[in-house]
C-alpha cells in the first residue's frame, strides 16, 4: 500500500473518512482509506474514533481477501490498544506482532513490517529496553526504503533520536547523532521535531538552558501545527526534565502538569503514567508532599507491570515520601526495587536517578556513610552518559554532606530525585 502523507492530521482523517463514506463496502480501495483514516485519527488523539475506523478497516479488508490490509489495520489496532488500556501486556503484543512478522516477510510487506517493527519500538522503550528499540527503529527505516517510500523512512528515523538520548550513547556522541538524524530527516517535521525534543535533552544535560528550551518549544509548536496531538502532548517528557535540570521546578510542574491534563482529555492511558510519575518527583521537591502522594497513586494504578519507567517513578517518589514518615524499613524496600527495575535496563541516566533517591533515603534515616556511596555511583553513571548537570550535582552534594555535622539531618530534602 501506498503511504499517506498526512501532514494535518484532523484534516487528513476527515478526507480519507469522507472518501470512504462515498464507496460501497465492497469496493476495494475502501479498507485502505479507514485504515489511513484509523492511524490519522490515532495521531490526532481521537482514539475511540480511531478504533471503530481500524476495525472497519479489518473487516473490510476480510470480506475482500485483501490480507495486507488487514494485517495492517490489526497491527494499527494493535498500537493503539497499547496507548489506550494500560493492563495489555505487553508480552501478549509482542508475541502477535512477533507471529505476524514472518507472514509479513514471506508475502515482502514491507508497509506491515514498518508497523510491526514501529510498534516493537514502542514496546521495548516502554520497557526501557534502548539498545533493542533502536534496532526496531533500524529494521522500520529499512522496511520503508524497501518498500521505496523514502518519506515514510524520515518518519521513523526519529524514534532513533530517542533511543540514543535514553540509551548509554554519551551525550557529546548522541549529539551529533541527533544532528545528522536533523538533515536526514529535514523534510518530514515529524521526525525533526522528535529529534529537536531530543537534542533539547541532550543540550540541558551540558547545562545549555536556553538552547535546550528554544529546542523544545520548536519541537512542541511544529506538532502542534501539523496536529500530531498525542505527540505534542508527550513533549513534557523532555520539558519536564529538562526544566527539573535547570532547577525551574514551577516551569517543569507547568510542563507536565498540562500534557497531563490533555492525555487525561484524549484517554491515552500509556504514557499518562509517566507523566504522573513526574509530576510526582516535581511536587515532591517542591514540598508539595500530600499532592505528590496522589499523583504516585495515580502512576502506580495506571502504569502497566511492563512499564519499566512508571514503575521506577512511582517507587522512587513513594519510597521517599515513606522515608519522611519515618518509615525507613518500607522505604529501603521499595527504594531496592526501584533501583533493581532500573539496573536491568540500559537507561543510565535514570540509574543515576535512583541511586540519587537512595542517598536522599540514606540522608533522611541519618545514614550519612551509605548517602555518599549512593551518591558515588549516580555520579558514576551520570559521567558514563556524559550528564555533566547531574553528575556535578551528585559530587556537590556528596562534598555538602562530607562537610556537613552528622547529629541532625536539616527537615527539607538536600538531594534532588528523579529524573533530574
Amino acid at each position: 500500500m501506498k503511504a499517506i502523507d498526512r501532514g494535518d492530521m484532523p484534516g487528513a482523517a476527515n478526507l480519507l473518512q469522507r472518501a470512504a463514506a462515498l464507496l460501497d463496502e465492497g469496493h476495494p480501495d475502501r479498507p485502505r482509506l479507514l485504515l489511513g483514516a484509523g492511524e490519522a485519527l490515532t495521531d490526532a488523539g481521537e482514539l475511540a474514533t480511531a478504533d471503530a475506523a481500524l476495525v472497519a478497516a479489518r473487516n473490510g479488508a476480510a470480506l475482500l481477501g485483501n490480507d495486507a490490509i488487514g494485517r495492517s489495520a490489526e497491527l494499527a489496532r494493535l498500537q493503539l490498544r497499547f496507548s489506550t488500556d494500560a493492563t495489555s501486556a505487553q508480552e501478549s503484543i509482542v508475541a502477535r506482532t512477533r507471529e505476524l512478522i514472518p507472514v509479513l516477510e514471506a508475502d515482502a510487506d514491507h508497509h506491515g513490517l514498518v508497523r510491526a517493527w514501529r510498534l516493537l519500538y514502542w514496546v521495548y522503550g516502554t520497557a526501557s529496553r534502548w539498545g533493542m528499540a533502536a534496532e526496531a527503529a533500524d529494521q522500520a527505516v529499512h522496511h520503508a526504503e524497501q518498500a521505496g517510500d523514502e518519506g515514510m523512512a524520515a518518519r521513523f528515523v526519529g524514534m532513533l533520536a530517542n533511543s540514543v538520548l535514553h540509551g548509554p550513547t554519551p551525550v557529546d556522541e548522541a549529539i551529533t547523532y541527533c544532528e545528522g538524524v536533523l538533515s536526514r530527516a529535514a523534510e518530514d517535521r515529524r521526525s525533526v521535531a522528535i529529534t529537536e525534543a531530543a537534542l533539547a535533552h541532550l543540550e540541558a544535560m551540558r547545562g545549555n538552558f536556553e538552547v535546550a528550551r528554544t529546542r523544545y518549544g520548536r519541537s512542541r509548536a511544529l506538532l502542534e501545527e501539523f496536529g500530531w496531538l498525542v505527540e505534542a502532548a508527550l513533549t513534557s517528557l523532555d520539558s519536564g526534565p529538562i526544566e527539573m535540570l535547570a532547577g525551574d521546578l514551577e516551569s517543569a510542574e507547568r510542563e507536565l502538569r498540562k500534557d497531563y491534563q490533555k492525555l487525561e482529555r484524549m484517554g491515552e492511558r500509556n504514557t499518562i503514567s509517566t507523566l504522573a510519575g513526574l509530576l510526582a518527583e516535581v511536587l515532591y521537591r517542591q514540598g508539595s508532599y500530600p499532592e505528590s502522594g496522589e499523583f504516585v497513586a495515580i502512576c502506580r494504578n495506571l502504569a502497566s507491570p511492563d512499564d519499566v519507567a512508571s514503575q521506577f517513578l512511582w517507587r522512587c517518589v513513594q519510597a521517599k515520601l515513606l522515608a519522611r514518615e519515618r518509615q525507613y524499613e518500607q522505604s529501603d524496600t521499595i527504594i531496592a526495587e526501584a533501583i533493581e527495575l532500573i539496573g536491568a535496563s540500559d537507561w543510565l541516566d535514570w540509574q543515576g536517578d535512583g541511586f540519587m533517591d537512595h542517598a536522599e533515603i540514606c540522608r533522611l534515616g541519618g545514614r550519612t556513610g551509605d548517602a555518599l556511596e549512593a551518591l558515588t555511583q549516580a555520579s558514576a553513571r551520570f559521567t558514563a552518559k556524559g550528564n555533566i548537570v547531574s553528575a556535578r550535582r551528585a559530587d556537590e552534594l556528596a562534598a555538602d554532606l562530607r562537610a556537613a555535622p552528622t547529629a541532625q539531618d536539616p527537615p527539607q530534602p538536600a538531594v534532588p530525585g528523579c529524573a533530574g
